[in-house]
């Protein structure tokens, strides 16, 4: 929140400590710092502090005193106008919005505005001008312009404009306001907070706690205006004010709202925000004769019900009853829909420049019913941060006196209805329990009473036990901790002294934290870059590297073009790697740790959508994409401790789906599968089909990409069932070569598993040395050679034993893959 504060000191009585000149608004570095360290300490964070210059120098109120036609010009007039100099001057305008005798903002030669525009000596059409007369955009007071800025009469010509108008060099605090503090979401509110750190005196507004209702009979449909349902609503204030809306101080107030974040709109839109702001309470203004039966009634929306709101979309509304997502309507008195409570309002009831009479809404709303329709409609403003936090409850009043105060009006009816008069809670509060929890024992009644009381607590109670009553404007105090918490903000959290917590119970990572970050360490050691990558994809991303199920969708996506979360990480790799090689970067080596979300209807064991944290490693290679993503796998299967029988052929496009999600569609004849004990695939490793290769990397690339992704879960888990410590031999082991003709398609690890679970436990390790194509072979076969190391537990081996291997090697190959046994040595 966006604090001026030459705003916030109009509620700070701070002339027996912060001397600063009244007139001027000047303050000292000092006083700046002094405030910025009271409100960090009350927990009001300064995120940052921003000195504001009014840039007004040299701009002066001035006096028309006549207009001159200008021969030859169309769109210019000659001006004199009477300012500080002792001589009439003569500006050139081409506004026409003014007339002789009003008085105007004129910059002198040598000024420079706000925007940044230097006033030089001109000559035009044959005429001097010796400066310019001002619109509102040109002395920083407004976006747009429709002519001069016409000032009030009793402005007196000479003096300086800033000083005229209110509008000084200022100094904007941007505050961190945390959700649980609704009081300080305002700018009496931080000011009530900061008073006593700062040794000042509050002072509070001055304006009617309450009066009677009163409606004439031009407006005796106020009094059928109803709160439906009170669960939706505690209070409503409403008033009709009639036009002609001026402000007051209309300089100041524009000014204000720019500092604090917030654009200059009407009159009546710019009284009701300044008010807002200053009390934290959004009020809302309808034009008066739009409503059919000059009354509201605050209920619940029917389910299907559809608002236009003010900015032209069309809201479908839903039912409290059909949906603990319901919304709140106000409806005029033929029960249709004029605004989205708490949110925004109706088009069909906009203020506008022929607006003549105005209603003010002032309801205090259900918090959690504005919070979910404001997150659902993707509807969030100043307003709704407002109720969703909390509002007092007892300020609908003044606040409305303010608006009429800010317009110089009075309301032409009223009508307050609801809970009227809201009581304040009484909490208990435990001396010993206070001193406990802080670890300060010199916190006794009198001095807990000394710190809340200035904060607008009322305190009562013996030395033991208080009986706080909590203000309405603190609906977040609800219990004694609460209470507590503010005796710590105000006593000083620097004042208590910190104790180390003591507990047996020692914090430390589990196995698979501490081995998900030693993985994170060899990839980067391996030379992988992390990449992190969006987790929300368009739906044509899972479709284009082969993921056809139906994804999860958010409902309120930033972009509304990505809104599937993502079932593998290869689309935004892909899109990585396609960022890369714009830039000529083609050897490209990625890694990720992340989370994939299984689609269609599949569900974790706590009814949630199914999801799963995996590794992706995205690998480039000028030869083979497939052969180095595999020699990585290796690495990490050791660095698991999983055989690589895990790995097998993945063969048809169905065996992509199991248990731990859905996986890309690699080369047909370059991928394969990591499989858990059960037969579930893990994992997959190969190279980017043809098809991604040609749409990503052709023709900025030579290179070609090898994939390998898995779950890391699961293969922590394959790795913690065969993690067994190795039986050493005290024999000699043997090294014998295989080499087999094997259809095309059957990749290498399938040989291995084959071997090994034949072979038995005399096979130490497997390794592949070599591949061989060739047209010698018949067509549609390779040769793929494997080095087994043989070693007994009881013997050293023997030729027997050896030849053993050599014919159930064979065999098995020849019976389960069609291989045949070409050499061995």
């Amino acid at each position: 929140m966006r604090v001026p504060l030459s705003w916030l000191v109009e509620y700070l009585d701070l002339s027996s400590r912060f001397p600063y000149e009244e007139g001027t608004m000047t303050f000292s570095d000092t006083f700046v710092d002094e405030m910025t360290e009271a409100l960090n300490e009350l927990g009001m964070v300064v995120e940052g502090v921003e000195r504001v210059h009014a840039s007004l120098d040299n701009v002066v109120v001035a006096e028309v005193l006549e207009i001159q036609e200008i021969d030859g010009a169309d769109h210019i007039r000659k001006i004199l106008v009477a300012s500080d100099e002792p001589n009439p001057l003569s500006v050139v305008c081409g506004a026409y919005n003014f007339e002789v005798g009003d008085k105007v903002p004129f910059a002198k030669v040598g000024a420079v505005l706000p925007g940044g525009l230097a006033i030089s000596l001109r000559k035009m059409k044959g005429a001097i001008s010796n400066g310019m007369l001002c619109s509102p955009k040109e002395v920083g007071l407004a976006e747009d312009t429709d002519g001069l800025m016409i000032l009030p009469s009793n402005f007196i010509v000479g003096m300086p404009f800033g000083e005229a108008a209110g509008i000084y060099d200022d100094v904007v605090y941007d505050l961190a306001i945390e959700a649980n503090r609704p009081d300080a979401n305002c700018i009496i509110g931080v000011a009530r907070d900061v008073a006593p750190k700062l040794g000042a005196r509050f002072s509070a507004p001055v304006g009617p706690k309450e009066f009677a209702s009163f409606i004439g009979e031009d407006y005796l449909g106020l009094e059928r205006s109803a709160i439906v349902d009170s669960e939706l609503a505690q209070r409503a204030t409403l008033a009709v004010l009639t036009g002609p809306f001026n402000l007051k101080d209309s300089s100041k107030i524009h000014r204000r709202l720019r500092l604090a974040g917030m654009r200059p709109v009407s009159e009546v839109v710019d009284a009701s925000n300044y008010a807002m702001l200053e009390y934290g309470f959004p009020s809302h203004p309808y034009d008066y004769d739009k409503i059919p039966g000059g009354g509201i009634r605050v209920r619940g929306a029917k389910d299907g019900e559809e608002l236009r709101t003010l900015d032209g979309s069309i809201r479908r509304l839903r039912s409290i009853q059909e949906s603990q997502q319901g919304d709140i309507v106000i409806a005029d008195l033929d029960d249709s829909p004029i605004g989205l409570g708490g949110v925004m309002g109706g088009q069909s009831t906009e203020v506008t420049n022929a607006t003549s009479r105005v209603l003010i809404e002032l309801v205090a709303f259900n918090r959690s019913t504005i919070a979910r329709t404001s997150k659902r409609l993707s509807l969030r403003s100043e307003a709704s941060m407002r109720f969703e936090r909390g509002v007092d409850p007892g300020a609908t009043v003044a606040v409305l006196h303010r608006i009429c105060d800010l317009m110089g009006t009075s309301p032409s009816a009223f009508y307050d209805f609801g809970d009227t008069d809201p009581q304040m809670k009484t909490v208990v509060v435990r001396v010993q329990r206070v001193q406990e929890i802080l670890g300060v024992k010199e916190l006794d009644a009198k001095i807990i009473a000394s710190l809340l009381a200035p904060i607008g607590f009322e305190v009562a109670g013996d030395e033991d036990v208080l009986k706080i009553k909590v203000p309405t404007f603190r609906p977040d105090c609800e219990s004694e901790i609460d209470i507590i918490e503010e005796i710590a903000r105000h006593f000083g959290y620097k004042n208590i002294q910190g104790e180390a917590a003591k507990s047996p119970y020692v914090g430390r990572l589990t196995r698979e934290q501490k081995e998900t970050r030693q993985l994170r360490l060899l990839l980067r050691d391996l030379g992988f870059h992390e990449a992190i990558t969006s987790t929300l994809y368009n739906k044509e991303d899972h479709v284009s590297v082969g993921v056809s199920d139906v994804a999860l969708e958010v409902s309120n996506p930033l972009n509304q073009e990505e809104i599937a979360l993502r079932m593998t990480m290869l689309p935004g790799h892909l899109k990585a790697l396609s960022y890369n090689l714009a830039r000529r970067l083609d050897q490209v080596d990625l890694f990720e740790l992340g989370s994939v979300v299984s689609g269609g209807n599949s569900l974790g064991y706590d009814g949630l959508p199914n999801e799963r944290v995996r590794a992706a490693i995205l690998v480039s290679d000028s030869k083979n994409g497939a052969e180095r993503a595999s020699k990585v796998l290796r690495v990490l299967l050791e660095f698991f401790s999983v055989d690589i029988s895990a790995v097998r052929h993945l063969g048809s496009p169905q065996q992509l789906s199991s248990k731990y999600g859905k996986f890309p569609l690699l080369h047909r004849g370059r991928r394969s599968g990591i499989f858990d004990r059960d037969g579930q695939l893990l994992g997959v490793v190969g190279e980017l089909s043809p098809k991604m290769a040609k749409a990503v990397a052709e023709p900025l690339s030579k290179y070609r990409y090898g994939w390998l992704e898995f779950d890391i879960d699961a293969m922590m888990e394959l790795s913690l069932r065969q993690r067994k410590a190795q039986e050493l031999s005290s024999y000699t082991s043997t090294d014998l070569d295989l080499s087999f003709e094997l259809p095309e398609l059957t990749p290498a690890s399938e040989l291995i598993r084959v071997i090994t679970e034949t072979v038995g436990d005399i096979v130490r390790s497997a390794q592949v040395f070599d591949v061989f194509r060739s047209d010698k072979l018949p067509q549609g076969m390779k040769s793929i050679a494997i080095r087994l190391r043989l070693e007994r537990l009881d013997r050293s081996l023997n030729e027997e034993d050896v030849r053993d291997v050599i014919e159930k090697a064979g065999s098995s190959v020849s019976a389960m893959l069609q291989g045949t046994l070409r050499d061995h040595r």
